[in-house]
């Protein structure tokens, strides 16, 4: 490897937006036994899920919604491990705000981790054959002798709008 070279462990995803946010460090969010990075840079807050209403006449769906004293409420959903709509929450109790390209939108998960540095994962491209259809995932990293999934709040925002997840005209 020649010295202008990068290793591949310490690049950023291809398409991964914004080099920065890998120097910020990642927030890691549990939902079941899947495990998901995000920049630090994308997250907005994380809150109690008690603090978060249903959205009435979204039963199937299990949104939830945060108000704020000001602008407008921030959209949460369920996934489950496949990233796929849930409609129970089960026994998740925290909700990650993260930004995505229209606004605020957030997950539902059971636990998080704060990664201080980047190098805390070490990321590597997704290989293509992993790939099957529209997904957020742009990475994959060791995290506590099991495999994470990376995204960002960009892509991660334009998969949950692709799942055509609306509410009172909000959509996800």
């Amino acid at each position: 490897m020649s010295a202008t070279q990068t290793p591949i462990s310490s690049r950023a995803p291809e398409g991964f937006v914004g080099g920065s946010a890998l120097s910020a460090g990642w927030l890691v969010l549990a939902i079941d036994d899947l495990r998901l990075a995000l920049p630090q840079t994308d997250v907005r807050q994380v809150t109690l899920a008690s603090d978060l209403e249903g959205v009435e006449g979204d039963e199937s769906r299990g949104l939830r919604r945060l108000k704020r004293p000001r602008g407008k409420p921030w959209l949460a959903c369920h996934l489950d491990h496949n990233l796929r709509p849930e409609r129970s929450p089960g026994a998740r109790r925290l909700c990650v705000f993260f930004g995505a390209s229209d606004g605020v939108l957030g997950l539902l998960c059971t636990h998080t981790w704060l990664l201080a540095a980047a190098s805390d994962l070490r990321v590597e491209p997704v290989p293509r054959c992993l790939i099957e259809g529209p997904t957020p995932i742009i990475g994959m990293a060791f995290f506590q002798e099991a495999m994470a999934v990376v995204s960002d709040g960009r892509r991660l925002g334009d998969y949950l709008t692709s799942l055509r997840v609306s509410v009172d005209g909000d959509s996800l």
